[in-house]
């Protein structure tokens, strides 16, 4: 059984469920917004979109960007957008059985309004293509009926969603608080490594874990299989961090043309030292979804190393572990 209901304010909970039927009726909002604005409604709302995208995976086969499209164009929720893509990869991480981090801008607007809007586009995407309102609120039932029981949230990683220090927050924060928040920008939207290996040519290929992301599946698979003539427009970016004795490295990647999308990864230089001198070694670096252990030939999707830049952050890493 649940304690989530007996852990929040009544009043908080209602604001939220509110939410979740007014959108699913296709009804104005009315929900007191400053109810909304408290950590036990982010608690209540991350706990209902888990069990919504969940169920939207079980309805339709996939929980991807595409079912959430009505949401995303909607004028009066334009404001609320900028994080949804970032937050939907999270849940489907959390729900992938991975320890996701999500490090949100301090500004973001209404952040428990922006997963619950997420919540609901999934229960409502989740009915079909032409959903039928009590089909809707049959979804929704379910939903809350399995919050209240056996909630998701209680069965999967928890991961880290946490709000970023403004520059303001920087100056008063103690040092646990700032290298809280630097981790989390090092980690925020990284996918998992499953293995790294070598190509024939002797690249090396990191083998990823994109469960919770569907989309960069879909642009592996389009790139690999329809490769652009003059290769596809793709930036590459190099990030170091120091942290104890051990140095993390941020590989960035977002493709451009002909389809957009991006993933970032960390590695870490004492274990996976060997693989970023490979990588600084060579001009290029394979990517390729999943774990192809005794598979055969892997296909992979190659992007730029940026070597040069690569080196550059590893020598800084190094010079800051030293002192």
């Amino acid at each position: 059984m649940s304690n989530l209901y007996d852990a929040l304010p009544a009043d908080v909970v209602a604001a939220c469920e509110h939410v979740l039927h007014v959108y699913a009726a296709g009804q104005p909002l009315s929900a007191d917004l400053e109810l909304l604005r408290s950590s036990a409604a982010m608690l209540f709302a991350e706990a209902a979109a888990l069990e919504a995208v969940e169920l939207l995976g079980a309805e339709q086969g996939s929980s991807s960007d595409l079912h959430f499209s009505d949401l995303f164009h909607q004028p009066l929720v334009e404001p609320l957008t900028p994080p949804m893509l970032p937050l939907l990869g999270f849940l489907r991480a959390r729900l992938a059985g991975q320890s996701p981090v999500l490090r949100l801008d301090p500004t973001v607007l209404d952040p428990a309004l922006t997963i619950l809007l997420l919540a609901a586009q999934a229960l409502v995407s989740a009915a079909g293509e032409q959903p039928e309102p009590a089909r809707v609120e049959e979804l929704l039932h379910q939903c809350l009926t399995r919050l209240a029981t056996d909630p998701a949230d209680q069965r999967t990683p928890s991961g880290e969603l946490l709000f970023g220090l403004t520059p303001e927050d920087l100056q008063e924060a103690d040092e646990e608080a700032v290298l809280r928040d630097q981790l989390a920008t090092m980690y925020t939207g990284t996918v998992p490594v499953l293995r790294r290996l070598r190509a024939s040519d002797g690249a090396v290929v990191l083998a990823l874990d994109l469960t919770a992301r569907p989309d960069v599946t879909d642009v592996f698979r389009h790139l690999i299989t329809n490769p652009p003539a003059e290769g596809a427009d793709t930036a590459v970016h190099w990030r170091g961090f120091a942290v104890g004795e051990t140095g993390l490295v941020r590989l960035s990647v977002e493709w451009l043309q002909p389809v957009h999308a991006e993933l970032a990864i960390v590695l870490h230089t004492d274990q996976d030292g060997h693989v970023l001198r490979a990588i600084a070694d060579s001009d290029q670096l394979g990517l390729t979804s999943g774990d192809p252990r005794d598979s055969g030939p892997v296909d992979q999707l190659r992007v730029p190393s940026v070597a040069r830049a690569l080196s550059g952050v590893l020598s800084q890493v190094a010079d800051a572990l030293s002192r």
